[in-house]
Parts: C-alpha cells; sequence; structure tokens
C-alpha cells in the first residue's frame, strides 16, 4: 500500500507561514488603529474642555484662550488624520490577509481532493487484491489443488 503524499507540501507551509505573517501584520493594524482611535478620543475631549473655557477676564486672556483652543483643533485634526492613515493601512492589511487565507484554503481544498481519491486509488486496489486471493483460491479449490 503506497503512503499519501502531498506534492505541494512545500508550498502549503509556505502560503501558511504567509498567511501567519499576514494575520500577524493584521494583528498590529488593527491594534494600532485602536490606539491611535484613543488618541484622537483624547485630542477630542482635549479640544472640548478648551473649547468650553469661558474665564477669560481680558483681551490677554481671551487670546490664550483662543490660541489654546487653536493648538487643540491642530492636535485633533492630525489625530483625526493618523486614525484614517491606521483606518488604511489596517484595511490593505486586512485585504491581504484575505488573499493569503484564500490560497491556503485553496491548497487545502485540493489535498483534500488528492487524499480522497487516493484512498478510493487504494481502496480500489485493496479491492483488486482481495478478487485475485480470492480467486486463486477457487481456481485451487476447483482443481484440487492446495488452497492458500
Amino acid at each position: 500500500m503506497k503512503r499519501y503524499q502531498f506534492r505541494l507540501a512545500a508550498v502549503a507551509r509556505l502560503r501558511r507561514a504567509e498567511q501567519d505573517v499576514a494575520r500577524n501584520a493584521l494583528v498590529v493594524a488593527n491594534v494600532t488603529l485602536r490606539v491611535r482611535l484613543l488618541e484622537r478620543d483624547a485630542a477630542l475631549e482635549r479640544y472640548r474642555t478648551i473649547a468650553a473655557r469661558n474665564d477669560a477676564a481680558t483681551p490677554s486672556a481671551l487670546l490664550t484662550e483662543r490660541n489654546d483652543a487653536s493648538l487643540a483643533l491642530g492636535r485633533l485634526r492630525d489625530a483625526e488624520q493618523r486614525v484614517v492613515e491606521a483606518a488604511t493601512a489596517a484595511a490593505l492589511t486586512q485585504v491581504a490577509w484575505v488573499s493569503a487565507h484564500q490560497r491556503v484554503a485553496a491548497l487545502e481544498r485540493l489535498e483534500a481532493r488528492q487524499r480522497g481519491q487516493h484512498a478510493l486509488a487504494m481502496s480500489r486496489e485493496d479491492a483488486a487484491l482481495l478478487d485475485d486471493v480470492s480467486t486463486a483460491r477457487y481456481l485451487a479449490n476447483k482443481t484440487g489443488g492446495n488452497p492458500r
């Protein structure tokens, strides 16, 4: 009986390694996105706090509040831009992972199909061997020979 061997086993190992790399990159991208979202939320809260302050009694205090609010708004816009960049990177990384996953799945389906074909061929081979043995016994019994 022949042992089953998948001819593309090396390719399958490579594809699985690529899928693992893509999965790890996706995890990193998603963590980065979450961090950027938290940073944006913190910047938004700082901006709201500064913008809600209305305790300026002098023109210079009013100017300071406006400058603080302007700086906070600039930081908020920067944080939003970093969120957009992280979301884009996460989406691209997810596309790469899906592609790697599909390549692995295709090889796994091919291997399953070939394994099934091998099992079928082995069962046919076993059936043919049993037929040969039973035929040889029948002929030996019929001719009066020594059956094995």
